[in-house]
């Protein structure tokens, strides 16, 4: 199995990044940048693509309320859109940010 590594420029605040393709049974990782101290999160949602792990890395070490990388892992059963909202999740207000990421899954 393989992998595919996408990092997020973090001052993108809406649009649609680059698609990829992948095998069926290969990782896709998605990096990305939260302040998850003030709530704000990125809430990923597709209906053939599973989060399937997550790791966060502190920007500074020690800072408290600095940003944070979280490294979302995902695994997709077959094509689909990849919607990554960055919002409180209680709130019901639109997204600080959306992005959306087509990903094509090969059989």
């Amino acid at each position: 199995m393989a992998s595919v590594h996408i990092k997020v420029d973090h001052h993108l605040v809406r649009g649609k990044l680059t698609p990829v393709t992948i095998k069926k049974g290969d990782t896709l990782f998605v990096e990305v940048r939260e302040h998850s101290s003030t709530g704000y999160l990125w809430n990923p949602t597709a209906d053939h693509i599973s989060l399937t792990n997550n790791t966060y890395q502190n920007l500074e070490e020690g800072a408290v309320g600095s940003g944070t990388v979280r490294i979302m892992e995902f695994t997709a059963a077959k094509s689909d859109e990849l919607t990554l909202e960055y919002r409180r999740p209680w709130e019901t207000m639109r997204a600080n940010k959306l992005l959306t990421l087509q990903v094509n899954v090969e059989q």
